[in-house]
């Protein structure tokens, strides 16, 4: 969707493979870079390469099953990091 369809919603409901999706360069060599390096310097570099969905602001999200994200450094922790909002 183009970002300004996703700015006139009110609520967008996503399962968790979808937004990770939406990252679709985060191998396993990218997270091994994210590691060593820094993830502030890694999202700089791909910031224009994001999708619609993460350049914009909302106002909540909520994590159904939050646990399932385990890894500090993995996937889907990264891809929901990213997710801007004022409340999560």
């Amino acid at each position: 969707m183009s970002i300004d369809i996703l700015k006139d919603l009110d609520i967008i409901v996503i399962n968790y493979i979808g937004v990770i999706r939406q990252i679709p360069f985060l191998d396993q060599k990218t997270l091994n870079k994210i590691r060593k390096h820094s993830y502030t310097n890694w999202l700089k570099k791909v910031y224009n390469q994001l999708d619609p969905l993460y350049k914009i602001l909302r106002y909540c999200i909520v994590l159904d099953k939050v646990y399932t994200i385990k890894n500090n450094i993995g996937q889907t922790r990264i891809a929901y990091q990213n997710l801007k909002s004022l409340y999560k």
